[in-house]
């Protein structure tokens, strides 16, 4: 199955984070995960039910391993690209820091 449902995801570290197709979502509340049996895992923290995102996304199901008729909103390859660079961005941070020991700690 191919990923996201929107152009509005997110990949995470096993899945992505995506726009529900099931209620007006402003913020990415989906929790998408395919496990490597092909089990499609969603939760919507809103509160949806899998069967009202499946319905919503327009996915055909068997048994809930699901087969994708979509297309996707874009293709894996750019996902992990920005990915990468959040990452990227994160470990540049993380580089900047100074450590605790050497800078004087306030306490407010």
């Amino acid at each position: 199955m191919k990923y996201p449902l929107t152009k509005f995801a997110q990949k995470c570290s096993d899945g992505w984070i995506d726009r529900c197709p099931e209620h007006d979502d402003n913020n990415p509340s989906l929790s998408i995960k395919e496990t490597s049996e092909g089990k499609l895992l969603l939760y919507c923290f809103a509160g949806c039910s899998f069967e009202e995102i499946v319905k919503a996304a327009d996915i055909a199901t068997n048994n809930h391993n699901c087969a994708n008729t979509y297309k996707p909103a874009y293709d894996e390859v750019a996902a992990n690209l920005k990915l990468k660079k959040r990452i990227s961005k994160a470990e540049s941070i993380w580089k900047e820091t100074i450590p605790l020991s050497t800078a004087s700690p306030k306490f407010w």
